[in-house]
This record gives structure tokens, C-alpha cells and sequence, in this order.
């Protein structure tokens, strides 16, 4: 019987998740540490339903690490027809791009706060989030399953905005 394993294969899975689920949110809590955000919150006007500073920052970050992991599960899908690659090419690309937008709203929010901007880029953020949801319907389930806590608390976010933009 012949061994199928495959180190390098294991190897690089291995590095996409490492830099999708722990990577990625470090950058994220290292941006809004350098930016203010940590510190910054406290002092906004606060909308009707707001949840404690820490519960946000802790939040922050799991929904980012779960999101991470959704990535891998995305790349480490095997595709195997033309269609199912394209599919996989569109919703990493979707993944990156909506991890790239919430880096940038970090610094537009706490350092310009120019608080419809970052409005915009939250919506953008959960619109691209949705459909990178239904394409991974296609692709992996697991991996849509944990967008939508990302998505969850990217809505939420949308509404704090908007309402300290108001």
C-alpha cells in the first residue's frame, strides 16, 4: 500500500492557516493598538445598545481568527473542474479584499475619524462578506459556516458607526 501523505502539501496548509488565523488578526490588533483604537472607543459618543470596550476587543478578534479559518478551509478545498477553481480564485480574492477594507477602516475611524467613510467601508465589508458566504456555499460549507460570525460582527459594527456618524 502506498503512503499518500504528502509533507508539503501538510506544510503549506500548515502556513495558510497560520497566516490567516493568527497572522492576520495580529496585524489587525497591532494596527488598532498604533491607531488609537484600544484607547480611543472609550471617548465616542455611544449609540443605544453598546457592548463593554473589552467584550468589543475580544470579539473583535475571535471573529477575525474564525474568519481566518475560513480562508483555509477555502484554500485547502480541492478543486477540481474549471468552474470550481474560479469559484476558489473568487472567494479568496473576496477574503483579502474584505480583510484589506477592515484594516483601512481601523485608521479612518479612530485616527481621521471620519465616521461616514468608515461607514462605507463597513458596508462594503459586509456586502462583499455575503457574497463570499454564498460562494463558499458552493466550494465548503465549513468555510461559509464561520464567515458568519465575521459577517454578524461586521453588521453590528455598521450599526455603532452609523450611529456615532448620526
Amino acid at each position: 500500500m502506498e503512503n499518500t501523505y504528502n509533507k508539503q502539501e501538510s506544510m503549506s496548509g500548515l502556513a495558510i492557516f497560520m497566516l490567516a488565523a493568527v497572522v492576520a488578526p495580529g496585524l489587525a490588533a497591532i494596527i488598532s493598538y498604533f491607531t488609537g483604537a484600544y484607547f480611543g472607543i472609550g471617548i465616542l459618543p455611544r449609540p443605544g445598545y453598546m457592548m463593554p470596550d473589552v467584550a468589543f476587543y475580544v470579539l473583535d478578534i475571535i471573529t477575525r481568527v474564525i474568519f481566518g479559518i475560513s480562508l483555509y478551509f477555502t484554500a485547502r478545498q480541492i478543486a477540481e473542474s474549471d468552474g470550481a477553481k474560479t469559484l476558489k480564485t473568487v472567494a479568496v480574492t473576496l477574503w483579502l479584499v474584505a480583510y484589506a477594507l477592515s484594516l483601512i477602516w481601523i485608521p479612518v475611524f479612530f485616527t481621521l475619524k471620519s465616521y461616514m467613510a468608515s461607514f462605507i467601508l463597513l458596508a462594503a465589508i459586509v456586502a462583499i462578506t455575503t457574497a463570499q458566504f454564498l460562494i463558499n456555499l458552493k466550494i465548503s460549507v465549513p468555510a461559509a459556516l464561520m464567515i458568519l460570525p465575521y459577517w454578524g460582527f461586521a453588521i453590528y459594527c455598521a450599526y455603532v458607526n452609523l450611529m456615532i456618524a448620526l
